[in-house]
């Protein structure tokens, strides 16, 4: 999500799902090893499942996005790179179902960017019904910074090396990363949100506004994180507090240029 994609190379996967051409870059693959092998030490068949997981969880977040384009009129691509993805406007398509190259409202831009996480949280309640018809149990536990899911897959069809750890990996990620993406910090979807809603109370002081809340936000999560040692997470949003205060200096405390 904060790290930029590096463009296009010759090692990239490229297929389609659902009529939206799918780009992975090989700094996924590599981020998704990294996440896998540090969340167990570097099991085999862990990390090939954290993989698996990580792969499905972002492509079925940014399929969300990329519906709700495609709802509004706009064909989209997807595209997987470092710490995430990201569904862009198609432009070599131009409109399609009817619909047309105006720019979309703060209504439909939010609405675009509440699709993602949507799209996560369905994924977590149809693996939530799948665990809970087998008998097993989950509990979200309540804790600062960012909840955590529990799972118990024992005696059931999930009770495995490689089940175990995918249904708990996949509410993990499709629970508490979708509720992370919607803290009110830019570029997250929960970000966007927030910076559509103030723009639209107020032109001229929303940008500026949104940018000062997220900045406050990172950095409160970010020392949540610190003191709990949850290091991915200082990494993470202290990197979105540096981007939000550059940007923050860039309007000054004044109404943006339009």
């Amino acid at each position: 999500m904060f790290l930029n994609d590096s463009g296009e190379t010759a090692w990239d996967l490229r297929f389609q799902v659902l009529g939206f051409p799918v780009r992975v870059q090989p700094m996924f693959w590599l981020t998704a090893v990294i996440f896998s092998g540090a969340a167990r030490g570097g099991d085999l068949a862990f990390v090939l499942v954290g993989i698996t997981v990580f792969f499905i969880s972002i492509l079925v977040h940014e399929l969300g996005h990329a519906l709700m384009m495609a709802r509004f009129g706009q064909r989209a691509y997807i595209v997987l790179h470092g710490f995430g993805g990201y569904a862009a406007p198609d432009s070599g398509f131009g409109s399609w179902n009817g619909g047309s190259s105006r720019a979309r409202s703060p209504r439909e831009q939010i609405l675009i960017s509440a699709a993602g996480p949507a799209a996560g949280f369905a994924l977590a309640l149809v693996g939530l019904l799948l665990l809970y018809a087998a008998g097993g149990r989950v509990e979200v536990v309540l804790d600062l910074p960012l909840p955590h899911v529990v799972t118990d897959t024992s005696g059931t069809a999930f009770d495995s090396p490689i089940a175990s750890p995918f249904i708990a990996l996949l509410l993990h990620v499709n629970i508490v990363w979708g509720l992370l993406n919607l803290m009110p910090v830019f570029p997250l979807d929960g970000g966007q949100i927030a910076r559509q809603l103030m723009v639209a109370a107020d032109p001229w002081q929303g940008i500026m506004r949104s940018t000062l809340l997220s900045l406050v936000v990172s950095i409160a999560i970010a020392v949540l994180a610190l003191l709990r040692r949850d290091l991915w997470l200082v990494f993470l949003f202290g990197s979105l507090a540096y981007s939000n205060w550059e940007l923050y200096q860039q309007t000054g405390g004044r109404p943006p240029r339009w």
